[in-house]
């Protein structure tokens, strides 16, 4: 923002996960992030019938005591298959389970062919690290359908170099519409010129 430049080969941008502000607005009991207050059940504290997971709740991490689980995308999954099984047994009179998951690591794409990972202890970079990247994503996407599909898309990218394509009107985007009907002039109608002059056909 004040100008300033220097040379960098690479980039990491790095941003805090926040909940949305409409959690605040609920009246529901949340930390001093803003997450909703949640025990190990993912049942909002002293609110029987209302249950939160995800980025906006402070799920209880019961494999480190006193911390709650990290907003990441291994979590929230799994969350929520938990979370579903609970209300299932509450409805059907039984006690719901607590949610417990050990974070298996951290996978990080930073570009083409380029990545950092730490799973299971194990610190991996370049190559590796988005190969396995891409993988675990792919794993997790429903459908055969879909897998299918994404895993051709990018085995074709892996193959082959990207496609150019020209990125001018993303600041315009109605110039070409605009440019077209400049050219072709107003009409008023099928056949007609403006002035209400109709078009012969000429032999």
């Amino acid at each position: 923002s004040d100008g300033q430049a220097f040379p960098a080969d690479t980039l990491v941008w790095t941003a805090g996960v926040r909940p949305h502000p409409l959690v605040a607005a609920t009246g529901f009991p949340t930390d001093e992030a803003g997450r909703v207050l949640v025990d190990e059940t993912m049942r909002v504290r002293g609110v029987d019938a209302a249950w939160a997971a995800g980025d906006c709740a402070a799920v209880p991490d019961l494999t480190r005591p006193g911390a709650v689980t990290p907003p990441t995308a291994q979590h929230a999954l799994r969350q929520a298959r938990r979370l579903a099984r609970n209300l299932l047994a509450v409805m059907d009179g039984r006690e719901p389970r607590p949610f417990r998951y050990r974070n298996k690591g951290q996978l990080v794409g930073l570009g083409r062919y380029k990545g950092v990972a730490r799973v299971m202890g194990v610190r991996l970079r370049g190559f590796p690290a988005w190969f396995l990247h891409r993988s675990y994503h792919l794993a997790m996407m429903p459908t055969l359908n879909r897998k299918v599909r994404i895993a051709m898309d990018w085995t074709v990218g892996l193959l082959f170099p990207r496609d150019l394509a020209q990125l001018g009107s993303l600041q315009e985007p109605r110039l070409p519409l605009r440019r077209a009907a400049e050219a072709s002039g107003p009409h008023d109608g099928e056949g007609a010129r403006p002035g209400g002059e109709s078009q012969e056909p000429q032999t």
